[in-house]
């Protein structure tokens, strides 16, 4: 797994409206699994799951493919050496099969859900119906995610039942996985994973720009500021030292140009501050109004999409605590790397996604084993009429 840079993508995906066909008798149900009837809409739910879980696998193995072409087609492509259609359809049947084995352990280790749970469910399926949240983003016409389900022959039902099982699931997973679960990860594991694959780090980054400061200089002005750093020189006075020597520099060019330059209201060189995500929903911060002296202020929890693949290595080869530069065709890099174990509160924000890391694959298997091996009669006429491509086609894919 590819290290990440203190970035704990910690936002959310939203769950879309799952699909309850309200078609012909004889195709309202798409497949009994362990004596259990599954609607057609919560196969096709399962149809638009295994899409996307193929459209995944063909990045991954095509990461040349212009998949935004506009002549693009992942029907037309294979998977595993099926067409993209029949690849789905079989993966969509195991998923049906891995909610009734996720049921089924559900109630074999005695689990509930609440009559809260239960009702958040059929809250949320009442306001997805009338919300139309990310449709125009999707270039669907409808008014409401409900009118664009309907539209294509759906209902609640199935999304009621979907997010059922889903939530059945992820309660099995915990029973399973939760440091006093049946085969439980202690927290000391996920600390340590936590530790190998995210790094706490804060960053100056000084733009070469030889009209303001010749290269080596700058440099020799970084190798600086990282000897301070190590020397035990608080980052924020250090990186206050720092804005106001580039702030110096733009005003002596400033007035030696004939037309004055607007100086920097918090130095161009530094962006680490401001920019430690593409989404600033992924950042964890202290403010402030939480502490205006804090050496922790200059601290967040980001991706920084502006290091290269080379970068995000040197930083994880730093020694806890030291500071380095690092250098690219651009810009000179002062990188401090921090005990990420000394916060307890990210590691409080994270320790979910990372179980989910450390053993998703393993209840995926397992839970797919189970499944499997569950009695299961299909109704043909239900897998002919529901076809993926169909409502894939709509903007779902």
């Amino acid at each position: 797994m590819k290290k990440k840079i203190t970035a704990f993508t910690l936002a959310a995906a939203i769950i879309i409206g799952v699909l309850g066909l309200s078609g012909c008798a004889d195709t309202k149900i798409a497949l009994t699994v362990a004596g259990t009837e599954m609607l057609a809409g919560e196969y096709i739910r399962a149809q638009l799951s295994a899409a996307q879980s193929a459209a995944d696998k063909f990045r991954e193995e095509n990461p040349d493919a212009d998949i935004y072409e506009e002549s693009f087609d992942f029907f037309a492509q294979k998977i595993e050496d099926k067409s993209f259609a029949d690849w789905v359809n079989e993966e969509a049947l195991k998923f049906c099969s891995d909610r009734k084995a996720a049921a089924l352990l559900f109630d074999e280790l005695e689990l509930t859900l609440t009559d809260e749970q239960e009702r958040e469910i059929r809250l949320y399926v009442e306001n997805l119906w009338q919300s139309s949240d990310s449709m125009a983003d999707a270039g669907l016409s409808e008014n409401t995610w409900g009118e664009f389900f309907e539209s294509v022959g759906v209902g609640k039902e199935s999304t009621v039942n979907v997010l059922t099982y889903e939530n059945k699931m992820e309660k099995v997973f915990h029973a399973y996985y939760d440091p006093d679960g049946i085969e439980g990860v202690p927290e000391s594991e996920m600390k340590a994973k936590l530790t190998d694959e995210y790094a706490r780090f804060r960053m100056l980054r000084l733009y070469y720009d030889e009209e303001v400061i010749d290269n080596k200089q700058l440099e020799e002005t970084a190798a600086g500021y990282a000897d301070k750093l190590n020397a035990g020189e608080s980052f924020i006075a250090v990186r206050n030292e720092f804005y106001d020597f580039f702030d110096s520099l733009y005003a002596e060019e400033a007035e030696e140009s004939e037309e004055p330059e607007e100086l920097p209201e918090e130095s161009d060189y530094e962006e680490a501050e401001n920019e430690n995500t593409e989404n600033e929903e992924d950042i964890l911060e202290i403010t402030e109004e939480e502490d205006d002296n804090s050496e922790d202020l200059a601290e967040k929890l980001g991706s920084p999409y502006y290091l290269d693949e080379d970068g995000q290595e040197f930083l994880f080869s730093m020694n806890i605590n030291t500071a380095a530069i690092y250098k690219t065709e651009d810009a000179c890099y002062v990188l401090q790397r921090l005990d990420i174990s000394e916060r307890e509160d990210w590691f409080e924000n994270i320790k979910e996604s990372l179980l989910h890391e450390m053993k998703g694959e393993d209840f995926k298997n397992m839970i797919r084993e189970k499944g499997q091996a569950l009695a299961t009669n299909i109704n043909d006429a239900a897998i002919k009429r529901y076809k993926p491509q169909t409502i894939a086609k709509k903007g779902l894919l």
